[in-house]
């Protein structure tokens, strides 16, 4: 019963973050990961009907058909959802291929629970899950069927598996993320999702990499180790649901100086002027060459942490050389960085330009977006690409 329960724990996990996500609102790269989750409900819940010990025979083949069918699509939707988190093209020259051979897998394990009826797939499929009594399934029909949805199926999920495995891991260190990022995200803090989805989704794969190397009559034969590992998935799954889920604080408090508070220069003497400027240039620093502008929840507080002064002394700084308050600064410094990504990354989605930009939602993006350039972020772009096209080069 108990390892029953864990086969098909996963997917209920899912089904139930997917009926959540439904009913929220819904951004592109969210209903990519709600279609992405909804698969993998499916296709879990099948795979604890398949190695359930306690499960009626004559469901086993339907279970097997649904198994090989959604499971080879699972990947490349995960590609997809991983590309547009990272703003790459949705699709690459790879996924024609993977979707032509997940068509033949489809069709070969569909025909074959046609060919054969559900009675006659599960007996085979309870054989092969034993091991024995094979040797009274002969014909084409099985040949056909041991080539393309037994061997080819895990051939093709493991290189699926592995792909995945190094795409994510190469983009997670691209990115950048701090161990403080993943915090962020899961406090609600900040809208760099990937810094907590790209290692679960590389743990994950690992997991299920795990349960393909070790087969199915491993598994069933050992229901402590399909518990255990269905227990994994489950746990990972809901990580990486709730860090997608989970909803930013719309606003930070910026701590503003108090009014009896005296301009820290007010003596204008060489050494305070000495310090002010070496405190600028510390900021200069940080904000040029770290980007802590990057940062969704960077605020006075944090940013005089990290000059080692008060708060009012970094609003005096920001207001002597920029004319503007520090959230202004912060908030223009993000949306010239958005700019540069808008140039080199034209296909991206705006969820992915905002949450690397450093806001919290793609509705901030967009507002301070058109209040600083004034032009919506996805207009600007076209007619950056317009003018990048049509201006002729300037010969020297």
């Amino acid at each position: 019963m108990f390892t029953s329960f864990a086969l098909l724990c996963p997917g209920a996990i899912m089904l139930m973050w997917t009926m959540i996500m439904m009913f929220k609102r819904k951004t592109a790269t969210k209903i990519i990961f709600m279609v992405t989750l909804g698969l993998c409900a499916i296709h879990l819940t099948a795979d604890g009907i398949y190695l359930s010990p306690i499960v009626y025979t004559n469901h086993i083949g339907i279970a097997n058909t649904i198994q090989q069918v959604t499971g080879p699509m699972l990947l490349p939707m995960l590609i997809i959802y991983v590309r547009a988190l990272n703003g790459t093209k949705l699709l690459g020259w790879t996924s024609p291929i993977w979707f032509v051979l997940i068509i033949s897998q489809a069709v070969a394990s569909i025909l074959f629970l046609l060919l054969m009826g559900s009675q006659q797939a599960s007996l085979y499929t309870v054989a092969q899950l034993c091991g024995s009594g094979l040797e009274q399934f002969s014909g084409p029909v099985y040949t056909f069927y041991k080539a393309i949805c037994i061997d080819w199926y895990r051939i093709l999920l493991l290189t699926q598996i592995t792909y995945i495995i190094i795409a994510a891991t190469v983009f997670y260190h691209k990115s950048r993320f701090t161990l403080s990022d993943a915090k962020d995200v899961w406090r609600g803090k900040s809208a760099r999702t990937f810094a907590v989805v790209a290692p679960a989704i590389i743990v994950l794969m690992i997991v299920c990499g795990t349960r393909c190397v070790l087969g199915d009559p491993y598994l069933v034969g050992h229901p402590g180790v399909s518990a255990i590992l269905s227990f994994l998935i489950a746990t990972i799954a809901h990580i990486v649901c709730y860090a997608v889920n989970v909803k930013p604080e719309e606003k930070e408090k910026e701590t503003e100086p108090s009014a009896d508070i005296a301009p820290p220069d007010d003596n204008h003497t060489n050494e305070n002027r000495d310090k002010l400027d070496t405190l600028y240039k510390k900021f200069t620093k940080i904000m040029e060459q770290d980007r802590l502008y990057l940062y969704s929840t960077l605020n006075t507080d944090i940013v005089a942490s990290k000059l080692n002064t008060s708060n009012s002394t970094v609003t005096h700084l920001v207001n002597e050389h920029h004319k503007m308050s520090l959230r202004e600064y912060i908030n223009r410094k993000r949306i010239e960085y958005a700019k540069s990504l808008l140039v080199s990354h034209p296909n991206a989605m705006l969820d992915y330009i905002a949450g690397q930009s450093g806001f919290l939602n793609t509705a901030t993006f967009s507002k301070n977006f058109q209040q600083f350039v004034g032009l919506p972020p996805r207009l600007w772009s076209m007619n950056q690409r317009y003018v990048n096209q049509y201006t002729p080069e300037r010969k020297p």
